[in-house]
């Protein structure tokens, strides 16, 4: 299972940093496209940050605008 320790950077979003760290394990092959899915919205939101359900709804929409 996939784990993030995000870090909120100065200047940036919470949902770019959680957005970063998806996108960086897909470019490295650590997520392969059609043998892994990305956790639902709800279960990376409960472990990553309580109920800030936002932030990862984001995250996850930025990663589908880019393909």
């Amino acid at each position: 299972m996939l784990h993030y320790e995000l870090v909120k950077k100065r200047g940036c979003p919470l949902y770019e940093c959680l957005y970063e760290c998806l996108r960086e394990d897909i470019l490295r092959g650590r997520l392969l496209p059609g043998n892994q899915r990305l956790p639902s919205r709800r279960e990376t939101c409960q472990r990553i940050m309580g109920s800030v359900m936002k932030t990862v709804v984001n995250a996850y929409e930025q990663l589908l605008v880019e393909g």
